[in-house]
């Protein structure tokens, strides 16, 4: 919330209004249909307000950078705990350059490497290796993310 310009009442409502749709029973959530275009997402709506919240606050938000880091896992494929597929679902340029990374079992490599996608990711940014903090809490976190997992990665932030 605190990277948005509006006011407080407007910001809790927006909140309020995003937990209730995602508690909603009714609505399905297909992770696959939510991931589709994962990265120009992040572009648009989080970057910002990364830069915004670095700028306000000096610090990196953890929460949207681990929201990059579990992206960029995501990214890796797999299996999930319930054994379904993590079959990611972009533009293939994107999920070969993440697979190139991943598979060189570097967490430095794949923070570095995802982040310096200037041309093909952050089109808009440029290299993001460049924020201040930026590669050093996305290796981190996927570093948690790969021996603690996501739940717990989660919780440490919380």
């Amino acid at each position: 919330m605190q990277t948005l310009n509006l006011p407080m009442d407007e910001l809790k409502q927006f909140a309020a209004d995003v937990l209730e749709r995602f508690d909603n029973p009714y609505v399905e959530h297909q992770v696959t249909s939510i991931m589709l275009n994962s990265f120009p997402k992040f572009q648009t709506r989080d970057l910002p307000g990364l830069k915004t919240y670095l700028e306000r606050k000096g610090e990196l938000p953890k929460g949207l950078v681990l929201g990059l880091a579990a992206i960029i896992t995501y990214y890796k494929g797999g299996t999930r705990a319930d054994g379904a597929p993590i079959t990611p679902n972009d533009d293939q340029r994107i999920i070969d350059l993440l697979q190139q990374l991943w598979a060189t079992n570097d967490l430095h490599q794949v923070a570095t490497g995802v982040l310096a996608a200037k041309d093909l990711i952050w089109t808009e940014h440029g290299d993001l290796n460049l924020i201040p903090g930026l590669t050093d809490m996305v290796e981190g976190f996927l570093r948690d993310i790969q021996e603690k997992g996501m739940l717990e990665t989660v919780k440490s932030i919380l």
